[in-house]
């Protein structure tokens, strides 16, 4: 597998796109934060979103570093659009009793020359969120370019099966367009084993459009999504939950000239959900990064991420500021990477991690990452290390292992 450096000159997102994005942008944007979604338009209110609220508690001025550590290159991503059959997998210590994990695997197959087939499925779990789900789709063209998608989810509970709809537009071999929507759990009313039911039913529609090119080294990515406001009712626990959600995303990576790439980052995201008590969350992630300069013999990687979370209950308002610098230095199979963060915090105790005692630290970490190259996949493990406690006990902060495949 190769991602080689070459010219490409992504064509501008249409002007529809633009407006419904900005309109978006607009009406949401002053109250929202950034987190950063796998396939946008699957995603929907899950059953495990019931059994943890999201809270403040469990996050700390190490974690954003840990989700730096082990975020995917982003060359990966456009290798990933560029094949139809792929896997590629994440996994990686954010704490002593979880992961956070973001797989994926991927058919597509023509059936004949009117419709196609798809198969997807994806986890991405970690301290603030859990979704794991299998996709089965069938697009039917209606025109060379024009086509039709259904698709839905399994379940061993019929009352979990999501069903969707799509229109797609795929102009050329290498760019789509897509309008989507899905309802969630949409027979738990009539086939549900429990007692549980919603009034009225999660559904959510927005739209992605991708673009990549050939050689698999240059992609972009803008995607919204409106999660509506659901209510689940559970009469024999005696409890209720209300949920919401909005999200934008931009992501791409550009060829600048040379070796030179910019990678970029960019989603909104707002979320309200009331499980016994109200909590509005908001997640924040803006990044860039230039890779490709050399020097000492090896390839440079230079990035700068922020991000913002707010969560918003009864005791008062939480809010975590990261400001993230951070560089790769690759020399073939080998890497060594540093990361800063500036932290700040405010908000009451009461509902702060027991490891959050500071209202601002400095934390520095250093990484090590070997990359085993095979004919159609990569792997990589990574190996993380807290500077500021070097020599000590806890230096040592834990590990990854990455790996892509087209299949």
């Amino acid at each position: 597998m190769e991602f080689t450096p070459k010219f490409y000159h992504c064509c501008k997102v249409s002007s529809l796109i633009k407006y419904l994005a900005l309109g978006f942008f607009i009406i949401v944007a002053p109250d929202m934060g950034l987190a950063y979604e796998v396939y946008p338009e699957y995603r929907n209110l899950q059953s495990a979103e019931v059994k943890e609220l999201q809270s403040s508690n469990k996050i700390d001025s190490e974690y954003q570093s840990d989700m730096l550590t082990y975020q995917k290159p982003f060359s990966w991503e456009a290798y990933w659009l560029k094949s139809p059959k792929a896997f590629d997998l994440s996994l990686g210590s954010v704490s002593s009793r979880r992961f956070a994990t973001e797989n994926r695997l991927k058919v597509q197959a023509a059936l004949n020359d009117k419709l196609d087939f798809n198969f997807v499925y994806f986890d991405q779990s970690h301290l603030e969120e859990q979704f794991n789900t299998p996709i089965i789709e069938l697009t039917y063209w209606l025109k060379q370019n024009w086509g039709l998608a259904i698709y839905g989810n399994s379940s061993t509970y019929k009352s979990e099966d999501d069903v969707g709809a799509a229109f797609v537009y795929k102009p050329e071999k290498n760019e789509v367009y897509r309008l989507f929507y899905t309802a969630a759990d949409f027979s738990r009313n009539e086939r549900n084993e429990g007692s549980d039911k919603f009034d009225p039913s999660p559904i959510s529609f927005g739209g992605v459009f991708r673009r990549w090119n050939e050689e698999g080294s240059e992609y972009f990515e803008l995607a919204l999504r409106a999660d509506k406001e659901s209510h689940w009712l559970f009469p024999d626990q005696n409890f209720e939950h209300f949920y919401n959600k909005r999200y934008l995303g931009l992501k791409g990576r550009k060829h600048l000239s040379g070796a030179h790439y910019l990678n970029y980052q960019m989603t909104l995201l707002k979320r309200h959900e009331v499980i016994g008590e109200s909590v509005e969350f908001l997640e924040g992630e803006y990044q860039v990064q230039h890779e490709g300069f050399y020097a000492l013999g090896g390839e440079w990687l230079f990035g700068f991420q922020y991000v913002d979370r707010i969560w918003r209950q009864s005791p008062g308002e939480v809010r975590h500021k990261n400001l993230l610098p951070h560089i790769w230095w690759k020399l073939d199979n080998l890497a060594l990477g540093f990361e800063t963060t500036f932290y700040s915090a405010s908000g009451p105790a009461i509902v702060r991690s027991s490891l959050d005692d500071k209202n601002s630290k400095v934390e520095m970490r250093g990484n090590i990452s070997y990359t085993l190259h095979f004919h159609n996949a990569l792997l990589r493990g990574l190996f993380t290390f807290d500077l500021d406690r070097l020599g000590t006990q806890e230096t040592w902060e834990g590990g990854g292992v990455q790996f892509i495949s087209e299949l």
